[in-house]
């Protein structure tokens, strides 16, 4: 058996040990993705850690076509191998490497880590603490002692109680110039696995899938937006809304490139 971390969305977080997100202590290894809107971006691609030398060795060797430059044992090995232009090919593989430039992006988003989880925290306490009285919106509760990185708002919305459904809600949405999302659709319901076996229906994944909606949420998010954000929601089921601005200025999305500059 073998555990690998899809680490998507918790680059910077670290789990109730104190053990951060791809350190690896349970697992052989994690996976990263640095999309414009995730918690750091290279513009594109992402990585894998691993603290197996022989995975590491093998995963060095695929994200560049395959070369070795060790254990050669190909026609020229014995005449020319360790000769400092001599590599191998031992399986078929691509390029899946971060060019330089798109690497030093990373790298210089990654001083800004802090500031980013920071600034998502704060989003997702303010919306905890102005949508706490709709009794139709409820916020999963944290976990007791860690320390994620909101990459998303979400939330789950009892849609019979509000009185309409979720294709109403983003209609009512985008007339009020804001741009919610689903994250994410169950993949047990995607084609490409309709095939898969598994141990029984996925009933928890569906419950969570029918109600869940993801609130603008990006580190630039200004406390006038979001509370445009949270007035709105406070409008849909009659609520009391305090300050803030019903206006449009622009749309509000979580899913559009309001990535981390």
């Amino acid at each position: 058996t073998m555990l690998l971390e899809d680490a998507a969305h918790a680059f910077g977080s670290s789990g109730a040990d104190g053990a951060p997100c791809g350190s690896c202590r349970y697992g052989r290894g994690a996976i990263f993705s640095f999309h414009p809107v995730k918690n750091i971006t290279t513009a594109e691609g992402g990585a894998i850690v691993t603290a197996d030398p022989a995975w590491d060795a093998r995963l060095r060797s695929l994200r560049h076509h395959g070369i070795e430059r060790t254990g050669f044992r190909g026609d020229l090995a014995a005449r020319d191998g360790g000769a400092p232009w001599y590599h191998e090919f031992h399986a078929p593989a691509t390029n899946e490497r971060l060019s330089d430039v798109h690497a030093a992006l990373g790298a210089s988003q990654c001083r800004r880590l802090g500031a980013f989880k920071a600034a998502r925290a704060a989003i997702v306490a303010r919306y905890r603490e102005r949508l706490a009285g709709l009794p139709w919106l409820a916020f999963a509760p944290p976990a007791p002692g860690q320390d994620p990185f909101w990459h998303l708002a979400t939330a789950q919305l009892d849609f019979a109680q509000l009185g309409f459904d979720r294709r109403e809600l983003f209609r009512r949405a985008a007339a009020a110039g804001i741009a919610p999302m689903v994250h994410y659709i169950p993949l047990h319901h995607q084609p490409v696995l309709a095939a898969a076996r598994r141990a029984g229906d996925l009933a928890g994944a569906d419950r969570a899938y029918a109600g869940l909606v993801s609130l603008p949420c990006w580190p630039d998010l200004t406390a006038d937006e979001q509370e445009r954000v949270c007035v709105w929601l406070h409008g849909l089921g009659g609520g009391v809304a305090g300050g803030g601005s019903n206006g449009t200025r622009g749309a509000l999305s979580p899913a559009t490139a309001k990535g981390n500059p």
